[in-house]
């Protein structure tokens, strides 16, 4: 189950580096 985990953080991350730029 930690590969999904990492794959919702890295989504999150991304969706977070969209709302930062």
């Amino acid at each position: 189950k930690v590969r999904e985990f990492k794959r919702l953080q890295d989504r999150a991350d991304a969706i977070h580096n969209k709302k930062k730029t």
